[in-house]
Parts: structure tokens; sequence; C-alpha cells
């Protein structure tokens, strides 16, 4: 519902001209799902044989061309909108909307190419692919804020982790009514 408010609020159209909306868009054979990992454990780290990289176990989800890949009724993007799609290589698990080597998507070009200098970043999930992302924005040289009643968490511990990474990034959080003042 505040994303929603925020989007339709006159003075936020006026003062910001784009929206970019990221979105898992895996194939069915993704590094992240538990399920293509026989023994695995739903919600625990194993370590990737493929590439080494350590990979919480998810449920499948976000399968391109599915209904869990739809963005929610509320919260549609419009004609003037940019979608950004992640975690398409099977081999890495983007959490940022900027992707994960070897996953280089195209927010970074885009936002240089239209001379974005602020992000605010809201959505699902803080402690996984909205902090990533919010990380991600301030290392790439971008004014960031992160609008914390914007956002859920999946969990309380991972979200303490991530609420102190985002401090150590530069990561401003506010909350939807800071939005219009900063």
């Amino acid at each position: 519902p505040i994303i929603r408010t925020l989007r339709t609020m006159p003075e936020f159209k006026a003062r910001y001209q784009h929206c970019y909306f990221t979105r898992d868009w895996h194939p069915q054979d993704h590094c992240s799902f538990q399920s293509n990992h026989p023994g695995s454990t739903l919600f625990a780290p194993i370590v990737l044989e493929e590439t080494g990289v350590e990979q919480v176990m998810w449920p499948d989800h976000c399968v391109q061309g599915t209904d869990g890949a739809k963005f929610h009724a509320e919260c549609q993007p419009s004609d003037t909108d940019i979608i950004i799609s992640k975690g398409q290589d099977r081999r890495a698990d983007s959490y940022s909307g900027f992707g994960s080597l070897p996953e280089v998507t195209s927010l970074l070009a885009d936002l240089q190419a239209k001379g974005v200098t602020k992000l605010y970043v809201v959505g699902l999930a803080y402690d996984y692919c909205v902090g990533s992302t919010a990380i991600d924005g301030a290392k790439h040289g971008f004014q960031t804020f992160l609008v914390s009643d914007a956002t859920k968490a999946v969990a309380p511990a991972s979200a303490q982790t991530m609420a102190a990474r985002l401090r150590e990034a530069g990561v401003t959080e506010i909350t939807h009514e800071q939005v219009l003042l900063l």
C-alpha cells in the first residue's frame, strides 16, 4: 500500500521521472531452488558445486513465464516504467537489481545514461533483494535511500545483518513521509 501511495502522489510523479521494477526471472533449473539440490534443507545455505559460492536454498519462485513471476496486482508497472530482470543465469542468484557475477543487468548503464543521481529502494525483501540493490546503488556512487516502511524482511536475524550492511555502505534508511523531503 505504501508503494502504491508513493506512486500515485502527484508530487512524486512530478519530481521523479524514472521508475524501475526489478524482478527475479529464474529458469526452472535455478541454483537457488532447493528442489534442484536433493538432500538440501529449505532456507539453509549450501556451497554450490559448480561455482563454490554459498547459496541459501529457497522454494521454487519467480519462474520465467509463470504466475509466480508476475508483479503483485496492486503494484503493476506502467507503460513508462522500466523492468529489470535478474536471476536469469541458472548458476547465480542475483539478489541485487544490478546483478551478481556472472550476470550483470542493464540497471547501472540505464541509470547512468538517464543521469540519475538518487535511488529510493522499496519492495521485497528488505534483507535480500531490496537491501542488496541499495548497497550496490551506494557502491556505484548513487545517493541511496531505502524506504523502510515500504519493504518487509524474510526474517529478523537476516534483517539485523542487512541493517548493519546498509549502514556500512552509506545507505540512508527513511520512511515514505521523508521521500519528498530529500
